[in-house]
């Protein structure tokens, strides 16, 4: 339980969990949505996080973990967890390798027509949640306070279709994930 996804840079990602009574745990990733059995898979003897590397920037995954609560006695998988990596280089102005320092930022619907939500957990302060185009320009910004957990719906059927990235700014924080628009 308690899989999430931080510290995304174009090329790597850590993956961490909540631990649980086991010999081991096991990590499949691969493209968003990929059937499992078909991701790349790594087994984890000791911790509850891993660094992802050699990811592809601009790039969707979806990850899954499970525990080995005996040497051979697989558990269930986790939910699937989905992240984007960053573009690589980014357009002028925006900050392709944008590390999260804490937190987790979730987009939901994406992809979406007319409104998305932005879910941030684990973060306290304000933030500034700005949806930046792919030439860097900021095309929509908001600013909320959060303690803990807390959410922004943001409409976005003024903007035309494409990808854009949210970015979610504030102190020792500094989140993006892609947003695309239909």
């Amino acid at each position: 339980t308690g899989v999430s996804v931080s510290q995304i840079t174009a090329n790597s990602a850590v993956v961490s969990w909540n631990a649980v009574d086991a010999v081991k745990y096991e990590i499949e990733y691969g493209d968003r949505n990929f059937n499992q059995g078909t991701g790349t898979t790594i087994v984890v003897n000791e911790g509850t996080s891993y660094t992802l590397t050699g990811l592809t920037a601009d790039y969707d995954y979806s990850v899954f973990v499970r525990a080995y609560c005996e040497e051979n006695v697989d558990g269930a998988w986790s939910d699937q967890v989905d992240f984007t990596t960053p573009q690589q280089g980014g357009g002028e102005g925006f900050d392709s390798q944008l590390p999260t320092a804490n937190g987790q930022l979730s987009i939901y619907p994406n992809p979406t027509t007319a409104a998305t939500t932005i879910a941030i957990s684990g973060v306290n302060g304000e933030v500034e949640i700005a949806i930046v185009d792919m030439n860097g320009r900021t095309v929509a910004s908001e600013t909320m306070s959060c303690n803990g957990d807390c959410t922004k719906r943001m409409e976005v059927s003024s903007l035309a279709q494409g990808a854009y990235f949210v970015r979610v700014k504030g102190d020792n924080l500094n989140m993006v994930k892609k947003l695309i628009v239909k």
